[in-house]
This record gives structure tokens, sequence and C-alpha cells, in this order.
């Protein structure tokens, strides 16, 4: 398990010993830190490993997270390290509203012109219901990692907060109240002995776990009768779009009250017209393209697709945003590497 760091000092050690470790090396051009360390022995170390785009063959190892240094293992506790190439780097900013800056200088990273509206309607359906999911798969295991748990319930805030913004809907005073506790908790944890955090862990957690279908309906509706999405005009059956890791989306027409289970694994229900968005991301001439498509259930893929009828801007910026997840996809397999995919990262491993 992780070690618990305990004061800023001990991150900027951390991100310290990530640059030295690098040493003469030229195929590692800097490391880019997006989010905060607000809440020090919490938050964990967010990175982004710029590269360059013809590196070493050995570089897949050395970037490997089992061999940084131990305080970076730390620092990073449940994190990833996000693996970019140098040319097609800012193709970031297109998938998250983050904000980046270099390690090396402490500079921001300069964002590029991204229209804000697309990215986060995009980024609601990308990371809403996939937390939404991780929810409901918590329900009986909040407990085994705390300070995972926490950063979930972390990340979910941001997409309801996300939600909200765009909506234009009163935020929900419960979610309030909810927020509201997770920073406490966030803020004193390093003061909590063993059996407070998790007893105060599991009354938060259940707290928004009872939230979460309440939310998740509002969601749903207002993509339903946002306008973001045509109407879905096609097959009409039963489509689900399974990921390796275990995430089922079921595209429905009415939203359900009671959480529906395949094989233990809760289901997250999504409007139907929002079937536009994941075929779109899901175009067979590319490697990943071709996975995502894979990942339907349901009647032959081509009776699917049928129904897909979405043009526009919207959609053009959802098709150069999936482009660019395509080419790290396509870097990341042609230099060896099983792990960084900045998004849709089960699709990198060494069996699909």
């Amino acid at each position: 398990m992780p070690k618990a760091l305990s004061t800023l000092a001990d991150y900027e050690n951390a991100k310290t010993q990530l640059i030295d470790s690098v040493g003469s090396r030229t195929d590692v051009v800097t490391f880019w830190q997006y989010g905060e360390v607000t809440q020090p022995g919490v938050s964990d170390l967010d990175l982004i490993a710029i590269v360059k785009d013809n590196p070493e063959a050995d570089l897949k190892d050395f970037l490997h997270k089992e061999r940084l240094p131990i305080a970076v293992c730390e620092a990073m506790a449940h994190a990833n390290l996000i693996i970019l190439p140098e040319s097609s780097a800012n193709g970031a900013f297109y998938w998250d509203d983050i904000r980046c800056k270099d390690i090396k200088t402490g500079w921001a990273i300069s964002t590029p012109q991204v229209p804000q509206t697309f990215l986060k309607v995009a980024m609601l359906v990308d990371w809403f219901f996939e937390r939404t999911l991780r929810i409901y798969s918590l329900r009986n295991s909040c407990l085994e990692k705390p300070q995972h748990t926490l950063g979930l319930l972390k990340s979910y805030c941001y997409s309801l907060d996300n939600f909200f913004e765009l909506s234009k809907l009163v935020v929900d005073s419960e979610y309030v109240e909810l927020k509201t506790q997770l920073l406490t908790i966030r803020t004193k944890w390093q003061r909590l002995d063993p059996k407070s955090r998790l007893r105060e862990l599991s009354l938060l957690f259940f707290g928004f776990y009872i939230l979460a279908r309440q939310l998740h309906q509002q969601v749903f509706t207002w993509f339903e009768r946002g306008g973001h999405y045509p109407n879905w005009n096609g097959y009409t059956g039963t489509v689900r779009f399974i990921i390796p890791d275990g995430n089922i989306y079921e595209f429905v027409d009415t939203f359900e009250k009671e959480i529906q289970y395949l094989s233990a694994k809760p289901i997250v229900l999504l409007p139907r017209n929002l079937l536009h968005h994941f075929l779109l991301y899901s175009q067979p001439e590319r490697a990943l393209g071709s996975k995502l498509e894979k990942s339907f259930s349901g009647p032959n893929i081509v009776d699917i697709k049928a129904g897909l009828n979405m043009v526009g801007e919207y959609a053009s910026f959802l098709r150069e945003r999936i482009d660019f997840a395509a080419d790290w996809h396509d870097y990341l397999k042609r230099h060896g590497f099983d792990y960084g995919l900045f998004k849709y990262g089960w699709y990198i491993k060494d069996h699909l």
C-alpha cells in the first residue's frame, strides 16, 4: 500500500526525484502536473510524461510506475502515469479542462483554444457516467482503499459541478452538504485515527451513494432533452456498451428507478440518443475505434450504426477528440506500452 505523505514538501521532493531520475535521457521531454495537491496525505500527484515521438526502445520500461523512484510512487498513490507524445500533447486539452504546469520549470502550460461548451458536454458524457458506475460498484468495498474512495468522490463532484454549470439547474442542497463534508474530511484526514477515518468515510460514501441515483436521473433527463444530441431514430432494441474492465452502459428510452445488474456488475443507464456519441468514437479504420466498436453488445453493429445521423460542429469536435485518443493508442502500441492512455486506458492492454 502506498505510504501516506504528510506535507507539501514531500510532494515537491517526489517531483525533484522524478526529474533527477531522467538523467541524460533525451526521449523524456518533461513531466506535466495536472491538478493541485490540496490535501497532503490524501491528494494524489497526477502526472503526464511528455515524450519524444521516436523514443528509445526501453522507454516503456523506464517509465513503468513500479520502476519510478519510491517517493514518486508514494506521491502518485492510486494515480496512473499518462504518456503523451510531444507532437500531440495538446490533445489532452480536448479531453479535459485540466490546468497543467511543467514540473521542471514550474511554468503553466498554455492551452489551445478549445470550444468550452463542446468540451464540457463531451466531458460530462465521458466522465459522469463512468464515475456514477464507480459509486454504484463500491457499495460493498468503499473502505478497502480509503484514499482511492476519497479521490473518486472528489472526481465525481467535478463531474456534478460541470453538470450544474451546463444545465443552469439549481444545485441540489443535499449535494452541496455532502461536498462540504468531503472537503472537511479530506482536510482533517491526517489528524483522524484509523477508526474515525473509516467511520466518517462510510457515512459520507453512503450519503453520496443514496443521492447518486437521483443525480443520475437528472443528468439522464437533461441529455435526453438537452439538444446537444439529436433524437435517436434507429434500432430500438437492447444495446449495451461493455468496457473490458466491466463498465456496462445500456442505452434506454426510460430511466429505471432500481439499479440493474449483469453478472453482479451494475449497469449504468444512458439515454438512447447518446448512442450518437459512442458510435462517433467507434470508427473501425482506427485501432482504438475498432476496439470500441467491438464493445457494443446487441444486434449487428451495422444495424446499430444505421441510426447515426449526427452532424455539425459538435460532431466534428467529437471526431477530433477521439482522433487524439486514437493517435495516442497507436503510439503506445507501436512502442510497446501497455499503460499510459489518457482515456479508455483499458484498451491499451496486451490482450486487446
